[in-house]
C-alpha cells in the first residue's frame, strides 16, 4: 500500500514528468545532433513515465524472492503473453531510462561544449525487485533528464 507521503511525492513526481514532456514536445530539433539527443530524451521520457506507473500500481506485488519474480516474468514471456508482474516493469523501464540518459551526455557535450563536469552521471546502488527505495530512484532519473533538457533547451 502507498503511504500519503509518498502518494505526494508521487503526484509532484508525475507532475514533474508531464512539464518535462511539454518542454520537449515543444522541441523541433535543427540538425541530426539535435534529432539524436530528442531520441534519447524522449525514448528516456517513455520509459521513465512507464516505471511511474507501473511502480504506483497496486495490482501485483513484489515476490519475496527476487529469484522467484524472474521466473515468473520468464515463464510468462515463454507463453507468448506480456508480464503481468508491474513491480518488475517499474524496474525494467527505469533501467532503460537510466541507460537512455547514459546517452546523451557525450552527444550533449560535443553539441554544446559543455564542460565535462556537469555531465558525468551520479552512481547509486539499485537493488533487484525490491520497491524500496524505487519511488526516489525515479525521482532521480527525472532530475536527471530535466538537467539536460536545461543544456538542451536553455530557458
Amino acid at each position: 500500500m502507498v503511504n500519503i507521503a509518498t502518494q505526494t511525492n508521487a503526484e509532484e513526481l508525475g507532475g514533474r514528468i508531464a512539464t518535462a514532456a511539454g518542454r520537449l514536445a515543444q522541441f523541433g530539433p535543427e540538425s541530426a545532433e539535435e534529432q539524436a539527443i530528442q531520441v534519447h530524451l524522449v525514448a528516456a521520457l517513455y520509459a521513465l513515465r512507464r516505471a511511474f506507473t507501473f511502480e504506483l500500481s497496486e495490482v501485483t506485488a513484489p515476490a519475496d524472492d527476487p529469484g522467484d519474480e524472474l521466473r515468473l516474468v520468464a515463464a510468462q514471456l515463454a507463453e507468448g503473453d506480456s508480464t503481468q508482474a508491474e513491480k518488475w516493469l517499474a524496474g525494467f523501464y527505469l533501467a532503460a531510462a537510466e541507460h537512455r540518459l547514459s546517452l546523451i551526455p557525450p552527444k550533449l557535450k560535443s553539441y554544446r561544449k559543455v564542460e565535462s563536469q556537469s555531465m558525468v552521471p551520479k552512481r547509486r546502488s539499485v537493488k533487484l525487485a525490491t520497491q524500496t527505495g524505487r519511488i526516489d530512484q525515479i525521482a532521480a532519473a527525472v532530475a536527471r533528464l530535466e538537467e539536460l533538457l536545461g543544456i538542451l533547451l536553455p530557458e
